[in-house]
């Protein structure tokens, strides 16, 4: 009957398997097998249950739990069977577990025959026979709980706080993931710029092209004798340019060297302000340290005034009890004065102790604005002298020795010493803060844009903005009415030297300037012949070619080549007009520009 009542709970158990926890179910019936036992399969299962969902995050532990539940069921069924009470015979049953590696432990009972025969013949044997008394259902399910929880669950710990680190990683690479793909963005945006920018930068250059084209197709060609005049002029500008650069560069080493000294120097001078820095932070702290134990003494020389004070007040009202109120007075004229100077005293000292903590509190707070301002990132330090400059600037200014004139800053508008401090101009030239001002309107410049301006007498002047475009409009309205007068009047005497070269040209002078008769050829100024081509002035002088440069000019469709000859003060006359002016009983030849000078000259003499 109970093995068929068995048979019958499998088969529910095995008809439930399609339930939501059918999966454990049909494990359970997979592992068990169904012999005849006291207990019931149901509390099989929920052991089960219980066991694999402390172990569920492990897949190599299943098959110590069947062992275990195996265990269990066959300990379980070796409890049922007890010995009847009517045969009269007590009966052994001694139980071997043998535990295999392949599937749950077998058990083999034998009854021991030696205790049978024992009780039959009543006479004792030599084998000495065991009873052991199977353990209960309780006792082997705390065993394999207590097996579980000492060697399962740790390991199970400590894979959950592995869990744990994993998924913390996972969170900061996920992070990280985030930035890399925010600077992928932003990597995209600018590489969508730079292409844009690339766009406009080809439609401008082809713009550019096509211009310079059609330019250069709507221009005619210049003529082809010019063609190596402009080499030539091209030629010359670019050498001059050459020297130029190269001058410069001469003139730029000396101050790179002078440049790469003073940051040497620089660097030096860093060095010993930082060392002087560490001195007088080291100084600070131990004035600090001696005021503060000055303040100290100072205090317990207080109190041991007051308590002096005290003990006199009590022997003077002693002496007045034993001598009475009618007695001399001297004593307390003498107690009274010395009552006195210890109250000066110690109202001195207390002045002293107030003036002496107020000066430890500012230089406690000027100590911390200072590191305030070092250690801020983005304040500006401003230079400070050392303990040692100070002395030294100090014995000097109080000492009878004069301060070398070159030692001492000189202010450039003043020329007087500049003590404290100074402003140092774009040029390198120091001034007084007061001085630095627009030599035009006196308005200061520290602070506001400023130029300088050179005069017509060479000398430069600081001005504001203002000023200096005030001064520049004169310059050149200045400048353009005198070129006006100098064009009016080098028009007029060009056309009439050129009228008088054209007029007053001999028959024997071609028209390039050569000479047919070669006797006749004679400088007016060496006496020597001349050969070759040489230059006829107005009045029929003849002159050697100091200058070689051709000048052009178009007279009725035909080309008319002269030679130009200098000027009195040596000026080249190439491109410029010239004439004879009386000076006393001779007559000179000049420029036009010296022309002015010599009118100018004449009516401030007048």
């Amino acid at each position: 009957m109970n093995s068929e009542k068995h048979r019958n709970k499998f088969s529910e158990l095995k008809s439930a398997a399609s339930t939501p926890d059918g999966q454990d179910r049909a494990e359970f019936m997979s592992w068990t097998d169904p012999a005849p036992s006291s207990l019931e399969p149901n509390n099989l299962y929920e052991m089960f249950i219980e066991v694999k969902t402390t172990l569920q995050t492990t897949g190599s532990v299943l098959p110590l739990i069947k062992h275990c539940i195996d265990l269990c069921a066959c300990q379980l069924t070796r409890d049922k069977k007890r010995v009847s009470p009517s045969a009269g015979k007590k009966q052994a049953n001694e139980v071997k577990l043998i535990k295999t590696k392949s599937g749950p432990s077998s058990f083999n009972t034998s009854q021991s025959m030696d205790s049978v025969k024992e009780e039959e013949s009543g006479t004792p044997i030599d084998n000495e026979t065991t009873i052991v008394a199977p353990p209960t259902f309780h006792e082997r399910y705390m065993s394999v709980k207590e097996f579980l929880e000492e060697d399962i669950v740790p390991p199970l710990s400590q894979l959950k706080n592995n869990n744990a680190q994993l998924r913390a990683q996972n969170d900061q690479l996920s992070v990280e993931l985030d930035e890399v793909r925010k600077e992928y963005e932003k990597l995209t945006v600018t590489t969508e710029n730079l292409k844009e920018e690339l766009l406009h930068r080809d439609e401008a250059e082809v713009s550019q092209h096509l211009f310079l084209n059609i330019f250069l197709i709507v221009t005619p060609p210049p003529p082809p004798f010019l063609i190596p005049i402009f080499r030539k002029n091209i030629k010359n500008g670019l050498r001059q340019k050459n020297r130029d650069l190269e001058s410069k560069l001469q003139k730029m080493k000396p101050l790179a060297d002078e440049n790469q000294a003073l940051r040497d120097e620089n660097a030096k001078l860093q060095e010993t302000i930082r060392l002087l820095k560490g001195e007088m932070k080291q100084n600070i702290s131990q004035k600090s340290n001696q005021s503060t134990h000055s303040l100290i003494k100072q205090e317990d020389l207080i109190k041991e005034i007051d308590s002096l004070k005290k003990e006199n007040a009590k022997l003077r009202q002693q002496l007045e009890s034993q001598q009475g109120k009618d007695t001399t007075r001297k004593p307390e004229t003498g107690l009274s004065q010395i009552e006195e100077s210890e109250d000066e005293e110690i109202s001195r000292m207390r002045n002293e102790l107030a003036t002496m903590k107020k000066a430890m509190t500012v230089i406690d707070h000027v100590n911390t604005l200072r590191q305030e301002r070092e250690e801020a990132p983005g304040a500006t330090r401003r230079k400070t002298m050392s303990i040692f400059q100070k002395i030294k600037y100090i014995f000097l200014l109080q000492s009878k020795y004069a301060i070398s004139q070159k030692s001492a800053r000189q202010c450039m508008k003043c020329q007087e010493i500049i003590d404290g401090r100074a402003f140092k101009s774009a040029s390198g030239a120091l001034y007084h803060r007061k001085c630095f001002t627009c030599d035009m309107c006196k308005k200061l410049l520290i602070g506001i844009n400023y130029s300088t301006v050179k005069k017509s007498n060479g000398t430069t002047i600081q001005c504001c903005v203002t000023c200096a475009e005030k001064q520049n409009n004169l310059d050149v309205t200045s400048a353009e009415q005198e070129n006006k007068k100098v064009e009016r009047h080098t028009n007029k005497i060009w056309k009439s030297s050129s009228r008088s070269l054209l007029s007053q040209k001999r028959p024997s002078q071609s028209s390039n300037g050569e000479d047919n008769d070669t006797n006749s050829k004679l400088c007016a100024r060496c006496k020597e012949t001349i050969d070759g081509k040489g230059v006829q002035t107005p009045s029929g002088e003849l002159f050697h070619l100091d200058y070689e440069i051709y000048n052009v000019f178009v007279f009725k469709h035909s080309l008319l080549f002269l030679r130009i000859f200098v000027c009195k003060y040596r000026v080249p006359l190439a491109e410029k007009a010239y004439g004879l002016v009386p000076v006393g009983n001779t007559r000179k030849r000049l420029c036009g520009d010296c022309m002015d000078k010599l009118a100018n000259s004449q009516l401030k003499l007048s």
